[in-house]
């Protein structure tokens, strides 16, 4: 099930709650939940939060190369100007 098809059937249920108290209860978890996971980082998948450490440790190694340099190599490779 894809994550708007899980929105959707949330909301279904969400809309069958009857008590002012609950409806209560859960707008201060979802305000909580919001303040809490402003970082887009922290909803990345924990493969991708790997390969993007892996970079930046490879950056700051100088095992990186600049889009310069790349542009430079693929235009002499295919000999475009």
């Amino acid at each position: 099930m894809d994550l708007t098809t899980r929105k959707y059937k949330f909301i279904e249920q969400l809309m069958k709650v009857a008590s002012a108290e609950k409806l209560d209860k859960l707008e201060k978890f979802f305000k909580k939940e919001i303040e809490t996971s402003l970082d887009p980082y922290d909803e990345l998948p924990e493969p991708i939060k790997r390969l993007l450490s892996k970079s930046k440790e490879d950056s700051t190694k100088g095992k990186s190369r600049s889009h310069k340099e790349v542009m430079a190599d693929i235009r002499a490779k295919y000999d475009l100007s």
